[in-house]
């Protein structure tokens, strides 16, 4: 662990259980999905999907079972939105709102639903799943007018002032963070943590350092995350940090948490935002999976995961 002003990272090293499992599965996703990049194969599909708003699954497409958790689920809508909410049967201690990826394109999915689950479990918490409007039938601007909705409501209802972490996985922890900038923009009270998990940070994909990272990514592509990113921006400057938040200021920002893969497409823009925080002297703990892939502590039931999901649980305990 290597620490710096109230900065540090945590290094996680790959155990060869997991290097053996992605050395016999290094073309799991290319097989799967016909070609490198899972967003060049659905982008013809979506544009041709009658709406952006989407249920919580009921089945695990991998077990084809039942998804079975172990806390309350209700369910909320905010003209046509589904907002979900897990509570578990005692007292809640925090809140959690819970923003999930899939490149602003594919609704969430069993292994996020499961870990929402868990950080319910875990931390005792109230954890709110909005699942936003996707693209291209819905954009950032309708996302966001909903998570202003959303979050306002949860701090109004907030009464006993329970401690509240906004948590996000890949293009959801780039809206995460996005948000919570645009909450200390309109100067309206901020969570008190935040957790993204490979947060996708620039939509246009203009670090020069991607196409390195690009070859070693057993999922993403960046041809297809630039044709997601344009759907997302409809028509706006990319740039614009409610869309890229890699651009938008962390000054004054709560206390974050971040976890990478070292061999993921978003390697060189999550190193940049730490290194932002650092210079701005922002409490950040960067969490660096070594050798391992996109968004791994959810993904996958690998030991890793297990380890890096109990530091994310103190964390936000802390």
């Amino acid at each position: 662990m290597t620490t710096s002003n109230s900065c540090k990272i945590i290094k996680i090293t790959e155990t060869q259980e997991t290097k053996k499992f992605l050395e016999e599965n290094s073309n799991l996703w290319v097989d799967f999905f016909g070609e490198k990049g899972w967003e060049t194969v659905v982008i013809k599909q979506i544009t041709q999907r009658k709406t952006g708003n989407l249920e919580l699954p009921q089945l695990d497409f991998r077990t084809g079972k039942n998804i079975t958790l172990r806390n309350l689920l209700s369910d909320k809508l905010y003209e046509q939105t589904h907002v979900y909410s897990l509570t578990p049967h005692t007292e809640t201690e925090r809140i959690i709102l819970y923003l999930h990826g899939g490149a602003y394109i594919f609704g969430i999915e069993p292994s996020q639903i499961m870990f929402c689950d868990r950080l319910s479990s875990k931390l005792n918490a109230t954890v709110i799943m909005p699942l936003y409007n996707l693209a291209p039938q819905g954009n950032y601007r309708d996302a966001y007018k909903l998570l202003h909705e959303v979050y306002g409501e949860l701090q109004k209802k907030n009464i006993k002032n329970k401690p509240v972490c906004i948590v996000g996985d890949s293009s959801g922890g780039g809206l995460a963070l996005g948000f919570v900038m645009d909450l200390k923009a309109k100067s309206k009270k901020l969570p008190d943590k935040m957790v993204l998990l490979s947060p996708w940070l620039d939509v246009t994909m203009s670090n020069p350092e991607n196409a390195r990272y690009e070859a070693k990514d057993l999922m993403l592509s960046r041809y297809g995350l630039i044709e997601c990113g344009k759907m997302w921006a409809a028509g706006d400057d990319r740039t614009d940090y409610r869309i890229s938040p890699i651009n938008g200021s962390v000054s004054g920002l709560p206390s974050t948490l971040i976890t990478v893969a070292t061999a993921e497409i978003f390697y060189p823009d999550i190193q940049k935002l730490f290194q932002i925080y650092k210079e701005n002297k922002q409490s950040c703990t960067l969490i660096e999976g070594q050798g391992l892939f996109h968004v791994f502590p959810i993904m996958s039931p690998i030991p890793e995961a297990i380890e890096v999901q109990k530091l994310i649980f103190d964390f936000i305990k802390e």
